[in-house]
């Protein structure tokens, strides 16, 4: 397992190079590159996705992925479809609030030639990519390798002296009412965690919250006394 906050779905090599990627990218696609309304500038939106806390590296990589795979298929992709890639690769580098537009593309893309490179955003085989689909609907912490992490989705926290947001080791938990929201207990405080298998935030509380009555009972947030990370965990893991 890994020893710093991450997701184990994202063992996937990032670009060093991010402009080089997106300069590929737009080489490869039809949509306007210029200050035209038509255009789509893709150097701002992996500054946003940053900005909205996710991975401007992992947005570079997933989309060059994708449209590589997407233009090998069909030939080069018009803004339409662009924007669907830019959509996925959003959500797969971490930003959460992408998650239900992203998900909407992905119904479309994945019953059409699209599907290919859809798949190549989110890092699947084109074979995994209805199972992913259909799994996330009930399952947001569901993807293909995690019945060999034994479970483990992510980990988050970690020690206020190495970057992470934390004095003591989280010791208590508990599910809010809003799907994939929990609350965690380290030191004096509590924290709200929002995560799915992409991507996790977490923000201080200013109060003790009220746990949710409806709790997933596949669904626990593991704390040890011995470390500042916690993790998620799906005892389910099929």
């Amino acid at each position: 397992m890994i020893r710093r906050p991450g997701h184990l779905a994202n063992a996937w090599p990032v670009v060093a190079d991010v402009a080089a990627a997106l300069a590929r990218v737009r080489a490869l696609s039809t949509a306007p590159d210029d200050s035209s309304d038509a255009s789509l500038d893709l150097s701002l939106a992996a500054a946003n996705v940053g900005r909205a806390g996710g991975d401007g590296g992992r947005f570079a990589s997933a989309l060059d992925a994708g449209v590589q795979v997407a233009t090998d298929t069909s030939g080069p992709i018009d803004r339409a479809r662009l924007l669907d890639l830019v959509a996925l690769a959003g959500w797969r580098s971490g930003v959460l609030r992408l998650r239900d537009d992203a998900l909407a593309r992905l119904d479309m893309l994945r019953r059409s030639p699209a599907r290919v490179g859809a798949a190549a955003v989110l890092g699947l085989e084109a074979s995994d990519l209805d199972a992913f689909a259909d799994r996330q609907r009930t399952d947001r912490f569901w993807w293909p390798g995690r019945a060999r992490q034994r479970g483990y989705v992510a980990s988050f926290g970690g020690f206020l002296g190495l970057d992470g947001p934390w004095q003591a080791p989280p010791d208590e938990w508990r599910a809010l009412d809003v799907p994939g929201a929990f609350a965690v207990h380290a030191g004096d405080g509590w924290w709200r965690l929002d995560a799915d298998v992409w991507g996790s935030a977490l923000v201080r509380l200013a109060s003790e919250p009220e746990a949710s009555g409806a709790l997933d009972p596949n669904v626990q947030i593991v704390c040890r006394p011995d470390s500042y990370l916690a993790w998620i965990h799906v005892r389910d893991a099929m």
